[in-house]
């Protein structure tokens, strides 16, 4: 699992990516510094019922209506006149802020909410927020459908297979030395996560194509030796 931490960050890069589209000039984004530079100041709606007692968003309607009420117009400006691209700067401010105080991190009602939807991860459940209150801001559907499958095939791919694997003729299971990315989206993810075997031997596995002997160009991603035809 230590492999995956860095996956995060780069999913996210990668959906925002997929929107990426050439921009015409706008008027009214000139002079608009993006990504926002300016301090990210919050005006919340009020809540009695919930205990700090401003509102928490139970959905991602409910949460893209309050993110129009509370980001400033300076904000929103900035976001909408940037690129898709630019959603990676709003991961680390506006997107932490949700998971800190939206109560995903600590299963509230808009990750339950989530949970529904087939999104589990914190980082994931902002991401789509984000991505989708900068779609909304400039009249653009939010694709939440298309959104959602993205990171559903994103973990399928990339989290390490749920058995232990033991190589053929070794006692102990085989360790995970790393995993690389073979085909990234338009096309679909392929991802090969490497396991070493007792005598040093590699084997691979792919969601979709089970464990093999790892491929010639495994073993080049991980500085091994590949013989050449008619060796040995």
């Amino acid at each position: 699992m230590r492999f995956l931490e860095p996956l995060l960050l780069v999913g996210v890069v990668l959906l925002a990516c997929l929107a990426c589209a050439t921009q015409g000039p706008n008027p009214e984004c000139v002079g608009v510094t993006v990504p926002y530079e300016g301090k990210m100041e919050l005006d919340r709606t009020p809540d009695p019922g919930q205990e700090e007692g401003l509102l928490i968003p139970a959905s991602v309607e409910e949460a893209l209506a309050e993110m129009d009420r509370m980001l400033s117009e300076d904000f929103k400006r900035s976001l909408a006149c940037g690129t898709a691209k630019d959603a990676k700067w709003y991961h680390l401010s506006l997107g932490r802020w949700m998971r800190n105080n939206w109560g995903l991190w600590g299963g509230g009602p808009l990750a339950e909410h989530f949970n529904e939807l087939g999104i589990f991860h914190p980082d994931d459940m902002s991401g789509i927020l984000v991505a989708s209150y900068y779609r909304r801001l400039r009249g653009e559907p939010i694709r939440l459908e298309e959104q959602i499958r993205y990171y559903q095939e994103f973990w399928a791919a990339h989290l390490p297979p749920e058995e232990e694997f033991v190589c053929p003729g070794d006692d102990e299971p085989a360790e995970e030395v790393g995993s690389w990315e073979a085909q990234r989206p338009p096309e679909p993810w392929i991802v090969y996560h490497v396991f070493e075997c007792e005598d040093g031997r590699l084997w691979e596995y792919e969601h979709n194509q089970g464990w093999s002997p790892a491929s010639e160009e495994t073993l080049r991603q991980f500085g091994e030796e590949v013989e050449a035809p008619g060796d040995g």
